[in-house]
């Protein structure tokens, strides 16, 4: 997860990037993630920063999906700003809270993030074309290639939401001890 992103870029850039992994190096492939990271986290702030209700992780991760798979598929400079600009304009609009609420395998929009994302990147090659990218005209793209928010990644000791957290700890320290289950067996 990101912090400052309030939200899983990982979720929708490594499964998106490893659907090509095949044809690709594991350094192919880890370029293709970081540069996912940095766009998808800075579409975030941009996205938050213009108010309203919270995008879930699908509403700004999808650029991000657009320039790994664009990374992977040989975008050059401007068929990848509009590939990050047609995903900007078709990033699933689930808000964070609304996800929350109601639990669904569609957490946040984020698998149909991975779907609009790489299809925005295939669109840009075909030649479809697009607005500016919000994220370009953004204070949030001033210190691209200097300060790298992949890096400022967190991870969480369960393959699962935060707020879940605690009742997880609760099963491992209280119901498997009073088992006498040990969790290194498994």
């Amino acid at each position: 997860g990101h912090r400052k992103a309030q939200g899983h870029p990982g979720a929708a850039i490594v499964s998106s990037v490893l659907s090509l992994a095949q044809d690709h190096s594991i350094e192919q492939l880890l370029h293709a993630i970081a540069i996912g990271y940095e766009v998808a986290v800075r579409e975030a702030l941009v996205f938050r920063n213009f108010g309203g209700p919270r995008k879930g992780s699908g509403g700004w991760v999808a650029p991000g999906v657009a320039a790994s798979i664009g990374i992977l598929i040989g975008l050059n400079a401007e068929q990848m700003q509009h590939a990050i600009a047609l995903a900007e304009y078709s990033s699933p609009q689930a808000t964070q809270d609304r996800s929350v609420e109601f639990p669904s395998m569609m957490k946040e929009g984020v698998p149909f993030a991975c779907v609009s994302g790489a299809k925005c990147a295939e669109l840009a090659l075909a030649g479809m074309t697009s607005m500016k990218p919000f994220l370009q005209d953004s204070k949030f793209a001033n210190d691209l290639g200097d300060n790298w928010e992949i890096t400022n990644t967190y991870f969480k000791d369960y393959a699962c939401c935060r707020w879940a957290h605690p009742v997880l700890d609760c099963f491992k320290t209280t119901i498997v001890s009073q088992l006498g289950f040990d969790i290194k067996t498994v």
